[in-house]
């Protein structure tokens, strides 16, 4: 006689292989052996509201799961979700959270789900940023948890630089989730508009999952509006309208099906053909359907083997879904219908927790280290973030640490600089003495002339940026920096000092950041600049019309300029090249 065990084993096996009529008849027996049995009463419920959309017997096949087995993590998360995504009832489903938090205190699958709940559904942010760090405190290397508190800073806490060093650990974690994919893209399209990198990302995101609505959709509307490709755009379109429909009640149908209608429209004024719609867009599918999708993009299916009865969990969680017996965590990557190729995209830089450092051990103290005859003198320049005051650095180690911590040789107290961020090292090249900048694997990662780096080899004129710091490095070398700046010229500067007195300036705009010289000469002999400002942490006020003034306030520094041109359309010259990193 078959047990219970070996007939859930066998449902897994049809339910893997689509064959869901083999599938539903070999779970009915084993519910009919034992109705009690905590696999075959999840799995049956999980087939019901997956495959045949009959939610009323799956809500009551998960509730006499639940009743069966209380503690049962699995059940209790999917009848949550379940409730919350399918049936609306917030309550219910907060109860089931409450319930797994109870059993699973240190389960980031739980504290994640409730984390999301308490964040979307009952708008509780605080406790919700509690419980997505106490997922993460359970599992740092949780997916789910790292993309959903990614978004969490973006959206409520508009921490965007913080938000990112999670977008990116959700990405290291694992590689080829569609959802942290897709939402990473949006971070890079929206927020940063790195429309190359968010491209990479949907793209990568579809060759994981090519059916996957949110993704499909976004991209979309991407490709319509960021690269004006409306036909290329209806393909994916039309694939988001037919996936969302095996969604139950979808919230995010609406928008989709407006999004496709408004590109076929698109397309048939310019000529170009596309099928008619009939009837309803697309019907919804009752019987043998594509696997249910929640709201978050998480699937409902059927229980791992490898969980045991009773929902037995371990510390690794890759997400919240649950996969079907046999599918491997990460799925190979598959061609996508109609996607342009693009070259393989490489990780992003390995990014450890916010204000922390992945270097386990503080360098040697400065006392500790050997100072260095070098031919050149070179220094760093820099606003200290705290007291504003300019600081000039002269290198004399044969390594110089930067850090938060204050045994750094360049202490930097900030929050977005880690404890151990990077250090420069002198050392002998075929050129001769070189001084080499090294990023010590920080969290936020270091930027030398707008330009990622790990390790690099500094010229004079080269601008270093450690999170919101900036430093200026200056040798005896030939100068690499200001050699192409966007827009320079002359103005005056007026600042918030005790003497409010107009003085003479010689303005440089270069990627992101502005140069104000004291005068043309100093800059052209590379000398070190009197302000150095970041115009992305920078907002502009008192910008009136028909006036040859603006007020410039860099918040980073704490310094406010007020900046007067020749006239009025010389400032509007140049307050067009500052306005878009404002």
């Amino acid at each position: 006689m078959e047990t219970a065990e070996e007939l859930n084993a066998q449902f897994l096996d049809f339910y893997s292989q689509k064959q869901f009529a083999q599938a539903e008849e070999v779970i009915r027996r084993a519910v009919e052996l034992d109705p009690s049995h905590a696999d075959s009463l999840y799995n049956f419920a999980t087939y019901l509201a997956d495959v045949t959309g009959n939610f009323n017997d799956a809500e009551q096949y998960y509730a006499l799961a639940l009743k069966a087995h209380p503690d049962d993590l699995l059940i209790i998360n999917s009848f949550a979700q379940f409730l919350k995504t399918v049936r609306r009832d917030y309550d219910g489903a907060e109860r089931l959270f409450q319930q797994g938090v109870q059993y699973h205190p240190n389960d980031p699958l739980i504290l994640n789900n409730y984390a999301q709940y308490l964040n979307v559904v009952k708008k509780d942010y605080d406790q919700a940023e509690l419980y997505y760090k106490k997922a993460l405190q359970a599992n740092e290397n949780h997916t789910s948890a790292l993309s959903n508190y990614a978004q969490f800073l973006k959206d409520i806490r508009n921490d965007y630089d913080t938000a990112e060093q999670y977008y990116v650990r959700a990405y290291n974690s694992d590689p080829s989730r569609p959802s942290s994919l897709n939402n990473y893209a949006q971070f890079l399209r929206n927020v940063r508009q790195d429309y190359d990198q968010a491209e990479q990302l949907y793209v990568r995101a579809l060759q994981s999952s090519p059916k996957h609505a949110d993704v499909n959709y976004n991209y979309a509307y991407f490709l319509r509006h960021i690269r004006r490709d409306s036909e290329k755009a209806y393909k994916y379109s039309a694939v988001a309208v037919k996936a969302d429909a095996q969604q139950p009640k979808s919230s995010q149908q609406p928008k989709i099906i407006a999004q496709h209608r408004e590109i076929s429209q698109e397309l048939r004024t310019l000529g170009i053909a596309v099928p008619e719609e009939e009837g309803p867009l697309v019907p919804r599918v009752k019987q043998i359907a594509a696997p249910l999708t929640s709201l978050t993009g998480s699937a409902y299916s059927p229980r791992l083997q490898a969980a045991g009865a009773h929902g037995s969990s371990d510390t690794n969680h890759p997400d919240d879904e649950r996969r079907p017996l046999g599918a491997p965590d990460s799925a190979p990557l598959a061609a996508v219908p109609s996607a342009e190729p693009v070259a393989p995209m490489s990780p992003p830089a390995q990014s450890a927790p916010p204000n922390t450092q992945a270097v386990d051990k503080a360098p040697p103290a400065p006392g500790s280290k050997k100072e260095t005859d070098i031919p050149f003198k070179p220094w760093l320049f820099y606003v200290d973030p705290v007291s504003s005051d300019d600081i000039n650095f002269k290198l004399k180690l044969e390594t110089t640490n930067i850090g938060r911590k204050e045994d750094n040789d360049v202490p930097i107290v900030s929050k977005y600089v880690s404890r151990y961020h990077a250090r420069i090292d002198i050392e002998q090249r075929d050129s001769g003495r070189v001084c080499v900048f090294k990023d010590l694997n920080s969290a936020g990662g270091s930027k030398i002339n707008d330009k990622k780096v790990t390790e690099e080899v500094l010229h004079k004129g080269d601008v270093i940026k450690l999170g919101k710091t900036i430093i200026m490095f200056m040798d005896n070398s030939p100068a690499q920096m200001l050699q192409s700046p966007t827009k320079e010229g002359p103005a005056e500067k007026q600042s918030n000092s005790i003497l409010h007195n107009w003085q003479d300036r010689y303005f440089v705009i270069q990627g992101s950041v502005l140069y104000i010289f004291k005068n043309k000469k100093e800059r052209d002999n590379h000398q070190v600049p009197t302000v150095i400002c970041d115009l992305d942490s920078c907002t502009v006020e008192k910008n009136e019309p028909n006036t040859n003034t603006f007020y410039l306030n860099c918040t980073e520094d704490k310094r406010q300029y007020y900046l007067r041109f020749k006239n009025a359309e010389e400032k509007d010259a140049w307050f067009a090249v500052i306005q878009p990193f404002l």
